[in-house]
């Protein structure tokens, strides 16, 4: 490095102040070269003034101290390296004493000092193809092969792209962790993430995972987004546990039975689920049966299943297969011959109490000719006054025959309904006693209704399926965020309640550009007067393209406004008027409003 870089280095740093810049890039070539600059400034200066040797110039040496003192000030370092290579010379970083951000980037960490002291700071922290072992960056803190301690601080941290195989001990010196990225590494169990309490993102796609683990203590009700695609899943049972997961990604993953999908069940929260290139995904009813195994609040949200927000025939699937299995695995058994026993032990009561009276009526009470021929007369008459349903009226009859009119018992049996439906067939309930219900037969019954029914989806119109929904982040927060376009208006709703926090009408949207070569960011102006929603900045994993070629769509697509359509509305005495074409307000630069000549106007939609 060149005494002229030195000091282009210390113009451009000069400039940055002013704009404020985010992370200082440095290679370690060139911080190698700089410290070894500093060494020479320290032994040159005396407690009094600098001693300037024939080599170097005044201006040299002003620059290299404002340098020596941006470092020292720095809140975020990004240190690569060309050349990866495991023997390296040591990388001082203890010049830099207030950084909050630092990134590794094909930088062997085990030649870096310095990290020890940022353990207590460092809110954030990157390594990309750095790490063999996390043990190397959070317990050993690189070449200070120091002590385990707490990263007290730390509450994002990104391992990607790296050589990690499995996850050590070492996630517990960082228990404030809300964010874990470990994406594009070769891990095949994650079970030691349960030890991360305050976890709320986690990222393992592109690993070797072949199940989801069981997750254990508090991080069941902490993580709300899990991205879980490209791995070889085929079992997803360890999701039970998760009760607050509001974005799922499974896609690009091993599961191929509908059946599989029995625990996304069990997720209450759940809003958002990408399944595609899974074999299921395949399937020519797919959306049907995944709608079918939902949970039931999912029909009452804005749920959105493979960036699709579910239709109305798909929301009236919303929670049908599982109610009727856990009905038909152990309540519909026992309950019915449950209450068929019960029903049968009541009517033999009844049946024993009513021959009991009436043989002892007749013991006690036997008729006499005459009172036979005056039972027979009268019995004729209801005959004739009642026609054939005489014997279902018991007007009259009781006191014929001498009996005293009676009513069966209410019955408390909490089976009252099932006494209803079953008492008449008794040939069935018995077949069902001894022969128990074939639970797969009944769950293929309900695959086959399903599958007979069309899916009209795409016929029938739909007022929420006109939306489409994205998923992304702003660029100054890390929580992810729904973005939903729908027919007039664009808008920002919460990933974990689904609640809309910023609304815009796609009329207000002045341009949407990509403003990033990776070809991940994408920025909107917007026509507003209030300065915090102006402008947006997001960032995209994917579907990047699809998002800006809807909103050029929609932007391309506007009418303009003939300028005798458009209306004015004084914001003094709210008078609201048009402006004329022909008039003399064509000519004036500033509108005015025609009843008390202000110019605090705005334009009425």
């Amino acid at each position: 490095m060149e005494n002229n870089q030195i000091s282009c280095l210390a113009f451009q740093l000069r400039s940055s102040v002013k704009n404020k810049p985010n992370i200082l890039t440095l290679s370690t070539p060139t911080l190698a070269y700089l410290l070894l600059s500093f060494d020479s400034i320290e032994e040159q200066s005396t407690s009094f003034h600098v001693k300037q040797p024939h080599n170097f110039k005044a201006e040299l040496l002003r620059d290299l101290q404002y340098i020596s003192n941006y470092f020292q000030q720095a809140k975020s370092l990004k240190l690569y390296s060309d050349n990866y290579t495991e023997d390296t010379e040591l990388i001082d970083i203890t010049k830099f004493r207030n950084l909050i951000f630092i990134e590794f980037s094909k930088v062997n960490v085990n030649t870096v000092k310095g990290i020890q002291v940022l353990r207590s700071q460092l809110q954030k922290l990157v390594c990309q193809k750095t790490l063999n072992t996390l043990d190397d960056i959070l317990n050993n803190c690189g070449a200070d092969k120091s002590q385990a301690s707490c990263w007290s601080e730390l509450k994002e941290a990104s391992f990607v792209s790296n050589s990690i195989l499995e996850l050590d001990q070492s996630l517990e010196c960082a228990p404030w962790l809300h964010t874990l990225d470990l994406s594009h590494n070769e891990i095949t169990n994650i079970e030691a993430v349960s030890c991360l309490g305050n976890l709320k993102t986690l990222n393992v796609s592109y690993n070797k995972l072949e199940a989801v683990p069981q997750f254990k203590g508090q991080i069941c009700s902490r993580l709300q987004n899990v991205v879980l695609k490209n791995n070889f899943i085929e079992d997803v049972t360890g999701l039970r546990s998760l009760n607050n997961v509001c974005v799922l990604d499974l896609s690009n993953n091993c599961l191929i039975d509908h059946k599989s999908l029995l625990t996304v069940s069990h997720l209450a929260t759940l809003q958002w689920l990408n399944l595609r290139s899974n074999p299921l995904s395949f399937h020519p009813n797919h959306r049907n049966r995944t709608a079918s195994y939902l949970h039931v609040n999912t029909a009452s949200t804005h749920f959105v299943l493979n960036h699709v927000a579910l239709s109305k025939n798909e929301k009236r699937l919303v929670g049908s297969y599982y109610p009727l299995q856990s009905k038909n695995n152990s309540l519909a058994n026992d309950s019915l011959n449950m209450a068929t026993d019960r029903v049968r032990k009541v009517r033999q009561v009844v049946i024993e109490e009513e021959a009991s009276s009436r043989e002892s009526t007749v013991l006690v009470r036997p008729p006499t000719p005459r009172q036979y021929l005056e039972t027979k007369k009268q019995i004729e008459d209801l005959h004739e006054k009642f026609g054939e349903s005489w014997l279902n009226s018991q007007s009259g009859l009781l006191d014929v025959l001498g009996l005293e009119s009676f009513s069966l018992p209410l019955s408390t049996s909490p089976y009252e309904a099932d006494f209803t439906i079953y008492s008449g067939d008794f040939d069935k309930a018995a077949q069902a006693e001894s022969t128990p219900l074939n639970t797969s037969d009944i769950l293929n019954e309900e695959y086959d209704k399903h599958d007979a029914t069309p899916d009209t989806s795409l016929d029938e119109p739909d007022v929420e399926g006109e939306e489409s929904i994205y998923l992304a982040t702003i660029k100054t927060e890390t929580d992810p965020i729904f973005i939903v376009i729908g027919p007039t208006h664009l808008s920002e709703r919460e990933c974990s309640t689904g609640s809309e926090r910023e609304k815009w009408h796609l009329d207000s949207i002045l341009s949407c550009e990509i403003v990033d070569e990776s070809a991940t960011t994408v920025q909107l102006d917007f026509d507003t007067m209030r300065k915090d929603k102006k402008q947006r900045i997001y960032v995209f994993e994917e579907e990047i393209d699809a998002f800006v070629g809807l909103i050029k769509n929609k932007i391309n697509s506007r009418t303009p406004k003939k300028e005798d359509d458009v209306k004015f509305q004084c914001m003094k005495c709210s008078v609201v008027f048009k402006k004329i074409k022909n008039g003399s307000m064509l000519g004036e630069a500033v509108v005015q409003c025609p009843s008390c000549d202000s110019t605090l106007v705005v334009e009425a939609e």
